[in-house]
């Protein structure tokens, strides 16, 4: 297979009643491992016989008999079983190779998962079990439309559905991690009560981001060089208790996605296409427009700014913050 298949492949096939026989899934993403080991026992094993037909074994602890004898006992009361070797990376070289050679003639009605962390796949061993078994590499979360694409698909499974703004705020506040996320999208709809649509409203107040005004409001005006917006949008966000280190925080990604769009465009010559494909598809528009305010002269200036205001926030009184972020302001507008 060319395109290397993710957990959005295997869910997508076991909504459509797709199973296979053998399964490889590799790669450092543990949250979402579970989350597709969860869905193939309910896709795979009815709850009613599953002592019957469900084995997990861990690699560094077994040995390849007790494996096989699993995978070569039928099933009981149903059409399928579901075998799963974890740590496979941690299993004698001789299991392994037992392992494989159990691949290459499996047994219909057994579905067999072997599991791994971040592995060679291009050659040797986990080579050859990648073209004998599906294989699905489980990465984290590599950009944001990543983590929003996830937020979005797992909101039906609490009967919920999520603006694409809270989606935007939520993983700009919490950042590029599936187990996170979800612990605080499981929050949200609870908070969120008896509507069935999470506003950027309910992220808010359930995660304490500031109402009314949102960061892209200030980068929106810092862009336009607007100082007397830009003020008014950063007292608003402060009165409603966004954090000022979080404040610099997200300038700074802006800005870092800004001088990494002209770099591309000015001296790497990649054409607007190819930029917008890199930032992932998700705002990837609204970056490439604020591009158009600035040069990369520009950013010397600006990260020194940043990281002034970031060092003055974490050694100065608290009571200076707003001092601090009003004159980082100020020269964003103004000397920028």
């Amino acid at each position: 297979m060319n395109k290397k298949l993710k957990y959005w492949d295997i869910k997508s096939e076991l909504q459509k009643g797709i199973i296979h026989n053998n399964y490889f899934f590799t790669d450092v993403e543990s949250f979402l491992k579970d989350k597709a080991f969860r869905k193939l026992k309910t896709a795979i094993v009815p709850p009613s016989v599953m002592d019957f037909n469900f084995d997990m074994f861990f690699g560094e602890e077994t040995k390849a008999n007790e494996v096989l004898e699993a995978l070569q006992t039928p099933p009981m009361l149903s059409d399928k079983k579901l075998v799963i070797l974890r740590n496979f990376q941690s299993m004698h070289i001789a299991y392994k190779k037992k392992m494989v050679e159990y691949l290459e003639k499996p047994i219909q009605g057994v579905v067999f998962v072997i599991e791994s962390d971040k592995v060679n796949t291009r050659s040797g061993l986990y080579a050859k079990i990648t073209k004998l078994a599906h294989t699905y590499y489980f990465y984290h979360p590599y950009n944001e439309s990543e983590a929003i694409r996830f937020l979005r698909e797992e909101s039906p499974a609490l009967n919920k559905t999520i603006d694409s703004d809270a989606a935007r705020i939520m993983v700009d506040y919490i950042g590029l991690n599936f187990q996170e996320l979800h612990g605080e999208l499981e929050k949200v709809a609870l908070y969120s009560g008896g509507r069935t649509h999470i506003t950027p409203e309910d992220v808010q107040a359930c995660i304490g981001i500031s109402k009314g005004n949102t960061i892209y409001e200030l980068q929106n005006a810092l862009t336009q060089r607007n100082l007397g917006q830009s003020i008014k949008v950063l007292e608003n966000l402060m009165a409603n208790n966004m954090s000022p280190v979080l404040i610099v925080i997200m300038l700074t990604r802006f800005y870092t996605t800004l001088w990494d769009i002209l770099v591309q465009r000015f001296q790497q010559n990649k054409s607007k296409t190819e930029i917008e494909r890199s930032l992932g598809g998700w705002g990837s528009k609204s970056f490439m427009n604020s591009s158009e305010f600035y040069s990369l002269e520009n950013f010397e200036t600006i990260f020194a700014l940043l990281l002034e205001a970031d060092r003055k926030l974490k050694s100065l009184d608290i009571k200076l913050n707003k001092t601090i972020l009003e004159m980082m302001i100020y020269r964003l507008c103004k000397n920028v």
